[in-house]
């Protein structure tokens, strides 16, 4: 990363950039909220426009930021971009976007870790001398970024809930939706376990779940299922009670 003009971070206030050749290669890293856009003028007049939007595209096969947002380009039309690949380290938490855009490279890569924030780092440079971002430089920058005292992880879409889970856990869980009812079915060795253990690890994916899904507010109830084989065997429900406190429920026990 070593010749890039800028590697400071920047706000919502830095939204509008103009290159010219001789800033090149340039590189600056970006802490961003939903709703934030990024102006960026090539040299040779080319605009990008990059926008924050919730990750919500359940089902898209890009790894998921754990602070529920994605930096998506809005303009130029996709079809002008060269060369568009993504490239995600797991071990690293870091995903890469690149291009080529006329006779420019652009490298955005995406802090998947950080969960309060969207950070990222955009770099820019002639095409015919790309060296890009490598995964372990962005990790190297990313962990130099100090979380402010205040920050709270963000509220995120059922989708990067899920993902979550199934980070976070050491069993596989599937999300089901049904109308307005949330069920995560949960695999693995789950059903071997004893009682204490199966509803303490329940317990604590319900908390996972109220404390970072967006439209918790709007649900009512969570559904656990326990599966063997690919088949239901034990079924658990999480309520909200009168004092607003979630607690889980085994199903064929009666209390609910």
């Amino acid at each position: 990363m070593s010749g890039c003009a800028d590697t400071s971070v920047v706000t919502q206030d830095a939204s509008v950039v103009t290159l010219k050749d001789s800033d090149l290669p340039w590189q600056k890293l970006y802490n961003v909220s939903k709703g934030d856009s990024l102006n960026l003028t090539l040299p040779d007049g080319q605009q990008i426009r990059w926008l924050v939007q919730s990750d919500s595209l359940f089902g898209a096969s890009e790894q998921t930021t754990a602070c529920g947002l994605r930096f998506d380009v809005k303009e130029p039309a996709f079809a002008l971009l060269k060369r568009y690949g993504v490239s995600t380290s797991t071990g690293q938490s870091v995903s890469i976007y690149s291009f080529d855009l006329g006779d420019y490279h652009v490298d955005r890569a995406v802090d998947l870790r950080c969960d309060y924030a969207l950070i990222m780092a955009i770099r820019v440079e002639k095409a015919d001398a790309r060296k890009g971002i490598e995964h372990a430089e962005a990790r190297a920058l990313f962990n130099k970024e100090t979380r402010p005292g205040s920050a709270k992880q963000l509220r995120v879409p059922i989708a990067t809930v899920h993902h979550g889970l199934n980070e976070k856990f050491a069993v596989p869980v599937r999300l089901v939706l049904t109308n307005t009812n949330i069920c995560f079915q949960v695999s693995g060795n789950a059903h071997e376990k004893t009682e204490q253990e199966r509803v303490q690890l329940l317990t604590s994916m319900m908390d996972y779940v109220v404390e970072r899904y967006e439209g918790i507010d709007r649900t009512d109830k969570l559904s656990f299922d326990v599966l063997s084989q690919d088949d239901i065997v034990l079924q658990y429900k999480a309520r909200r009670d009168d004092s607003g406190a979630w607690k889980l429920h085994k199903m064929n026990d009666g209390s609910v």
